[in-house]
């Protein structure tokens, strides 16, 4: 069952398939944000999110930043 299914992975992994897949996928966007200028939009694209603006809430509420100030962090002056 699902709910089963669900149970196992977390005990495997310690994270729930959902958790787990968006810690993939906020890895590919660190990844994207600090080595290319790609849009913000694009990157919440490729990602498949469903807007910029919940790929951005969700970022800076997992990282503590947003993806605009991560980037920046990388920038060199």
């Amino acid at each position: 069952s699902k709910s089963n299914l669900i149970r196992a992975f977390k005990k495997q992994t310690g994270y729930t398939p959902y958790q787990f897949l968006l810690t993939q996928r906020f890895q590919i966007a660190k990844n994207l944000l600090s080595t290319t200028s790609m849009p913000i939009k694009a990157i919440a694209d490729l990602l498949c999110f469903s807007d910029e603006h919940y790929f951005s809430f969700l970022f800076k509420q997992k990282m503590g930043v947003t993806p605009s100030k991560y980037r920046n962090s990388f920038q060199t002056d």
